[in-house]
């Protein structure tokens, strides 16, 4: 039992607890019959060995999970950093999120505002899902990804000029604190993005 709650992640305080309960109760049953008293305290003492190693093992796999996690979240980061590379997130920076458990992923931009259903044009989107610059309605975009996906977490993408648009990812993540700095993320590519094109109007300006 205690191998399974370990697995499982459970919080395994309670076994001590009851171990304390079974001395409590135990070593006074076995009255007066010395051999039988030792052998209680002798399966009490291998029962919290091991309830001590079972909860070792799960904080020792628990700051592995951690480190793995961190290490995805790094690596995802790397690749959606680049966002000054021309195909920056539509060729590699969205395929980076499988590592977390995130299968397909989707960047649309908005092309009008001000109305409830404006038209938007796909900007990225993993293999399989949608053509980068496919234009959509909001809604229509957002239905034709959720046939696609197991869950759907639906993000706001903001700009140097405000929303820029939205991120949809397919639920996946452990932890779902994880949405909320991968929209960060991918906001922080998307400007990234956005300066590189000012930059190279500028440029083409200048000439």
């Amino acid at each position: 039992m205690v191998r399974q709650l370990c697995d499982a992640g459970e919080d395994l305080g309670a076994f001590h607890e009851i171990l304390a309960l079974l001395r409590r109760e135990l070593l006074p049953a076995a009255g007066a019959d010395l051999e039988r008293r030792a052998l209680a305290e002798a399966l009490l003492d291998e029962a919290r060995r091991l309830c001590a190693l079972a909860g070792e093992r799960r904080e020792a796999r628990g700051r592995l999970t951690a480190l793995r996690y961190g290490t995805d979240y790094a690596l995802a980061a790397a690749g959606l950093a680049q966002s000054f590379a021309p195909g920056w997130l539509h060729e590699g920076g969205l395929a980076g999120l499988r590592a977390l458990g995130i299968r397909r992923a989707l960047v649309a931009r908005y092309l009008e505002r001000g109305i409830a259903d404006p038209a938007i044009e796909v900007t990225a989107s993993t293999l399989g899902l949608l053509a980068r610059g496919e234009q959509w309605r909001a809604r229509d975009l957002v239905r034709k990804t959720a046939a696609h996906c197991d869950g759907l977490c639906v993000s706001a993408l903001y700009g140097d000029q405000g929303v820029y648009g939205f991120v949809l990812l397919e639920l996946g993540l452990s932890r779902g604190y994880g949405y909320e700095a991968l929209r960060a993320m991918i906001s922080a590519a998307v400007e990234g993005q956005l300066l590189r094109q000012r930059l190279a109007e500028l440029e083409r300006r200048k000439r």
